[in-house]
């Protein structure tokens, strides 16, 4: 059986990975000494070189987890689950935002921080995600993203690749470097109708929770730093990280902006953009002028062929879908909890062991809202339900 976990926490760090990401354990030594710092509260976070907060924050001291949504689940390396703050939600075949969603769908945290495999995270960087929400000042926050060994630059071809600056712009909603509080979860979920990457599946979360009339704020001076610069990823990852990017921007004018485009135009823009990328490609331009390029034709592409696509349905949330936490996107339900692999006196006369794969089975009984769950009291007893307990039926 699963060990047993408290039912809620201040704040759970969502961490997406494949599983065999050579960095990934020092992601998670990083989030957890991230959370070590928040626990601390205000003279740890000061220690960190977090500014001290104007205002009183609502809690000072912070107990957290990791989610950590893996899609293979043999891949990760031994002894990854140590600490039993990490939870492992396994996610085979999954797309970025489903991973997303099943990531909140197991997490227990008032406050949630989103980020990826292979970055580091600043020491401050759980205090000072979390500190605008604490403070009722925003909704959801973004913190800057900077490649190893330089300092992001304006060019838009950094943009497309994910890279923030410090601080960051407006509109800026990183999958390596954002949080928002669960009501914002509750409210919008990670549209798992868009096939894309990270980023992607970041931006539109992003432009529907501004939309459902959330607050954002930016965060300085706690930048996540890559492990490898996406720039010199290759030119043909890089090129296809801008088309992505240029689908995105097509989901979004097709869906959130103007609605589908006339005919005539977005051929005219299909030949246009893809003329400019034929002679940037010929000319060997710097990618600073050939990725906007090549994002641009994939948008204009995506817009044609998005013109007779149904009208999107916004992603709907629900709270106490999923047992283990206070809300979830509907479509979210966690395939699997890996268990935390035996303690080191245990695995010494055992052997290595593989962690256990436990299915969860939701829960009977009634349920109610994410209010009636930061409602219980210290024993454990639920509010009275405010909706019905739909696994009955």
């Amino acid at each position: 059986m699963p060990e047993a976990v408290p039912g809620r926490v201040d704040v759970s760090v969502v961490v997406v990975a494949r599983g065999a990401e050579p960095g990934l354990p020092e992601t998670l030594r990083g989030v957890l000494a991230s959370l070590d710092v928040a626990a601390r509260g205000p003279a740890g976070s000061a220690g960190a070189g977090a500014v001290a907060p104007a205002v009183r924050l609502r809690g000072h001291r912070l107990g957290g987890e990791v989610v950590l949504v893996v899609g293979d689940v043999a891949a990760l390396p031994p002894g990854l689950g140590g600490d039993r703050r990490v939870r492992v939600v396994a996610a085979p075949g999954v797309g970025p935002a489903r991973a997303r969603n099943l990531g909140v769908a197991a997490s227990r945290g008032r406050y949630l921080l989103f980020t990826l495999a292979e970055v580091r995270v600043p020491a401050a960087w759980v205090s000072a995600l979390t500190a605008p929400l604490r403070a009722g000042r925003a909704d959801l926050v973004a913190g800057a993203v900077h490649p190893p060994g330089r300092a992001p630059s304006a060019a838009r071809a950094d943009r497309l690749l994910g890279v923030v600056a410090d601080p960051p712009p407006p509109g800026a909603w990183p999958a390596a470097a954002g949080a928002a509080t669960r009501a914002v979860l509750e409210s919008v979920g990670f549209d798992e109708g868009l096939r894309a990457d990270e980023e992607g599946a970041a931006v539109v979360f992003r432009r529907d929770a501004v939309g459902a009339g959330f607050r954002e704020a930016p965060v300085a001076g706690q930048p996540v730093l890559l492990a490898r610069d996406p720039a010199r990823a290759g030119r043909r990852a890089v090129a296809a990280r801008a088309r992505a990017r240029g689908r995105v921007d097509a989901y979004v004018a097709r869906h959130l902006g103007r609605g589908a485009p006339a005919l005539l135009p977005a051929v005219v823009a299909v030949v246009r953009h893809g003329l400019a990328v034929l002679l940037l490609t010929a000319g060997r331009a710097p990618a600073e002028r050939l990725l906007p390029a090549r994002a641009a034709r994939a948008r204009a592409t995506a817009l044609l062929r998005l013109r007779r696509a149904p009208d999107r349905v916004a992603p709907r949330s629900a709270a106490g879908d999923v047992p283990g936490g206070a809300g979830a996107p509907r479509a979210a339900s966690p395939v699997a909890l890996v268990t935390r692999p035996p303690a080191r006196a245990e695995e010494a006369r055992l052997g290595p062991v593989v962690p256990r794969v436990v299915p969860v089975v939701p829960a009977r009984g009634p349920r109610g809202t994410a209010g009636d769950f930061w409602g219980r009291g210290r024993g454990g007893r639920a509010a009275p339900a405010a909706l019905p307990d739909r696994t009955a039926s």
